[in-house]
């Protein structure tokens, strides 16, 4: 038999047993400090406790009731390490530059094309008015 705590989570209430209560504990302040400097971090606090609420109330059911260590460390796995936050966005940008360029090449021409008529068109309009 296990202690058990209770925590409270975007209005929902878990019952974690205590040693991954722990390691909840942990992994929550370094999210907290992750984000201590950002300009939105009561809004990026609260939308990760939304997530993990979210993730948790998947992991309960009518034979299910207490939060184990598998499920916090399955949580975490699934969240990500505050360290991997900057890391992961990172690639995204890599891959979507990536992308871009791949597709940029091929119809940058129709690209010229589009912006040089519309600015031919704003230019005309600004000098002589149909007015």
């Amino acid at each position: 038999m296990k202690k058990t705590s209770t925590i409270h989570l975007s209005g929902l209430l878990f019952n974690i047993e205590e040693d991954a209560y722990e390691k909840f504990s942990q992994y929550i302040q370094s999210v907290e400090k992750y984000f201590e400097n950002h300009a939105g971090k009561k809004e990026i606090l609260e939308d990760i406790e939304n997530q993990i609420a979210e993730i948790l109330s998947g992991k309960i059911n009518d034979h299910k009731k207490v939060i184990t260590m598998e499920d916090v460390q399955s949580l975490i796995q699934t969240m990500g390490h505050p360290d991997e936050f900057w890391e992961s966005s990172e690639k995204l940008w890599q891959k979507t530059s990536a992308n871009l360029l791949k597709i940029l090449p091929n119809n940058f021409s129709i690209f010229r094309a589009i912006l040089s008529y519309y600015s031919f068109k704003i230019l005309f309009n600004t000098f002589y008015p149909l007015e």
